[in-house]
């Protein structure tokens, strides 16, 4: 914190910036007893760490820890892939009509099935 910062703070207030930190640093420690305490990481190896950060999936405040690593490739590849699957069936409609000749219009539906999978995952990405 800048010293002009400081005296503004003193002037607006009408306290000391030391009777102000006092007062944060009792509140930040009744709050930090409160939240969940984990291991110090001296005392554990990295294995145990990273045992400790998978068993507390939550965030202190109680949000949903962000998804894992694998997630936000999956979720571009189901987009991507559906976007090719259509691409292909119009390239190659008049002669082929890959990706699955069989299915004929309805490869349509399955380029827009795996995007919609792709969007529907994006709702879940933290």
């Amino acid at each position: 914190m800048t010293v002009l910062t400081r005296k503004r703070l003193r002037l607006r207030l009408g306290v000391s910036f030391r009777a102000m930190a006092s007062f944060y640093s009792a509140q930040r420690r009744e709050t930090s007893s409160k939240m969940w305490v984990m291991a110090k990481s001296k005392d554990l190896s990295k294995k145990q760490q990273a045992e400790v950060t998978s068993q507390n999936r939550e965030t202190p405040s109680g949000e949903p820890a962000p998804n894992p690593a694998w997630f936000k490739p999956v979720m571009f590849g189901f987009m991507i892939v559906g976007l090719v699957w259509i691409v292909l069936y119009y390239v190659t409609a008049a002669t082929l009509a890959l990706p699955i000749p069989q299915l004929g219009q309805n490869n349509i539906f399955v380029g827009f099935g795996l995007i919609l999978i792709g969007f529907l995952m994006t709702t879940r990405w933290r």
